[in-house]
């Protein structure tokens, strides 16, 4: 672990940039700890967990509402080695027949898709059960998670 402590000008405060650098951190959830003491002896913490993926990998589904009455917030959480990559929701009724994609960039971390409740045509979908499959896209590598969603008016 290399480190480096650089100061940068503040507003009448002290501000340093801490810079680390790591030949290797293991796949999965990663625990970096930094603990900070002043010439008074203050003292302060910071705890991050970094997630390494070898692949990109999609989970954390959410719905929200669901059910719903029109629109829907679609969550998702994405880890990978790339940042800005590719997403696309697709959504079909209970007979499988296709009803609508929706596009966004997938950043690591948490994204979203927002449904509006309508199918590719414009029109309000019915009442019923609606399955969803999201695809993220990252380098050769594609993840897919479905879930389903219940529209009611």
């Amino acid at each position: 672990l290399e480190a480096e402590f650089r100061r940068i000008k503040g507003n009448g405060d002290l501000r340093v940039n801490f810079t680390f650098i790591t030949r290797r951190l293991d796949e999965g959830e990663n625990f970096v700890q930094v603990i900070t003491e002043d010439a008074s002896a203050n003292k302060d913490t910071l705890r991050m967990y970094l997630n390494v993926a070898k692949y990109a990998a999609i989970s954390s589904e959410l719905v929200v509402p669901n059910p719903t009455d029109g629109e829907a917030t679609i969550r998702f959480l994405y880890v990978g080695q790339k940042h800005d990559v590719p997403a696309t929701l697709d959504i079909f009724n209970l007979s499988g027949q296709f009803v609508r994609t929706l596009t966004t960039t997938a950043r690591i971390g948490a994204n979203s898709f927002e449904w509006d409740g309508y199918d590719r045509y414009g029109d309000h979908v019915p009442p019923g059960v609606y399955f969803y499959r999201i695809n993220v896209q990252a380098d050769n590598y594609t993840d897919t998670l479905f879930g389903k969603i219940m529209v009611t008016r």
